[in-house]
């Protein structure tokens, strides 16, 4: 009879250089597992950190996506950059039209503020002609009451006159 050591010792021998392959393969598997998903969440990550400092108080629209190796990643990024591009110059349109805005209200409010004082002035003179008139129309009744004194003198005068001028006939 042939020990039973014997027998299995090739056996054992197969199975143990088998689990330590198994063992290799499985880390050189995991590995791999790793390095693959680093490479696919890597720039994934990098494209959150971007969003991330976009999305800070002071929204940095000059950040930008680098080129990707991947196709699909490319892309993303190529479209991402485009659309910051698009945000970017809306925002730029909107401050320079805010700006021109600013301008044109503060023309409209000195235009306005001109307007006011040039109101005031014309009413200030209206007012003085107005005084002057209501003046003008005072001297007018002295200048027609004195008139008609004038005329009451010269008729109460005109008899004595007549009366003197006979009586310079006579003499």
């Amino acid at each position: 009879q042939v020990p039973v050591d014997e027998i299995f010792a090739e056996l054992n021998s197969a199975t143990r250089t088998m689990i330590f392959w198994v063992f290799v393969i499985l880390v050189v598997c995991a590995g791999l597992a790793i390095f693959v998903a680093n490479l696919i969440t890597g720039p994934i990550c990098k494209l959150a950190g971007v969003f991330a400092e976009l999305g800070q108080a002071e929204a940095n629209l000059d950040v930008r996506l680098k080129r990707q190796a991947s196709k699909e990643l490319q892309d993303l990024g190529e479209g991402f950059n485009a659309f910051v591009n698009k945000i970017q110059k809306t925002v730029e349109m909107v401050a320079t039209t805010s700006e021109d805005l600013r301008k044109e209200a503060d023309s409209v409010a000195d235009s306005a503020k001109s307007s006011l004082r040039l109101g005031r002035r014309q009413s200030d003179h209206t007012g003085e002609v107005v005084t002057a008139i209501s003046q003008m129309g005072d001297t007018v009744d002295e200048v027609a009451r004195n008139a008609n004194k004038a005329a009451e003198t010269a008729n109460d005068l005109e008899e004595p006159s007549i009366q003197g001028k006979q009586v310079s006939m006579l003499a």
